[in-house]
């Protein structure tokens, strides 16, 4: 079984930075070229679930930052629905909240600290300290929480929202960790509480560019539950495919 990951969308109206018409084009998505940015996740989204049907991948992990701002404005919020409907036209979409997701900061969560809560149906399901088996494997869910260490109980796949390689560290006894919050492809070695080295932390990595300060490739990932191995796909593929 394969498993589609993607992180960090920030889904927001950044209106300085738009693609050429060309590229807008491509697809068969309707809105204004100038509203671009906003609506960039929706072409992701849609190309993202064209690539599921034709892989045969039916299950996707949203790994937080879903927003970029907990209090947004009806068009971002109108926006963040239409998204999440494009994924579940074709995936189960499991997901966690990031920092931004939150109207708290605070370790202990509600539904009413997130807007996105209001879109939980069958196809969309909120994971946060939740354990899901698929594929043989078992995966743990967290949501960024403002600890120094994220402790995950005994998996095959840690998941979560995690600053790697920064103030955050994940532990626990598992062998893939695959993290949201860092917006470059990072990999670190994960140890057990013997420090012998038992797998590998990933981040996923935008989808596509925020900011132009930023790495102008977006990604997101595959996990391969049968042989318990993480790939990262360029997202241009999608627009390729």
């Amino acid at each position: 079984m394969k498993i589609c990951c993607v992180a960090d969308v920030h889904i927001d109206d950044y209106r300085y930075f738009n693609p050429s018409r060309e590229d807008y084009d491509k697809l068969d998505l309707t809105g204004n070229i100038e509203d671009y940015r906003l609506n960039q996740c929706l072409t992701f989204a849609q190309s993202l679930a064209q690539y599921g049907k034709r892989e045969g991948i039916t299950n996707l992990f949203l790994l937080g930052d879903i927003i970029n701002k907990p209090r947004s404005s009806p068009m971002v919020v109108h926006t963040c629905r239409r998204f999440i409907e494009m994924l579940t036209t074709q995936f189960h979409v499991y997901y966690i909240l990031g920092q931004h997701d939150m109207d708290t900061k605070v370790e202990t969560l509600d539904v009413c600290d997130t807007f996105i809560s209001m879109f939980n149906g069958p196809n969309f399901t909120y994971m946060h300290d939740e354990h899901l088996e698929l594929g043989g494997r078992t995966f743990h869910f967290k949501n960024w929480q403002p600890l120094d260490k994220i402790e995950y109980t005994d998996c095959d796949v840690a998941l979560g929202h995690v600053s790697l390689g920064l103030c955050q560290e994940p532990v626990g006894n598992y062998t893939l960790g695959i993290f949201g919050d860092i917006h470059s492809p990072v990999e670190f070695q994960h140890k057990n509480d013997q420090g012998e080295v038992v797998g590998t932390d990933y981040s996923v990595s935008p989808p596509y560019q925020h900011y132009p300060s930023q790495p102008d490739q977006g990604y997101f990932g595959i996990i391969d539950t049968g042989a318990l191995t993480y790939t990262r796909v360029l997202s241009d593929t999608l627009l390729g495919g």
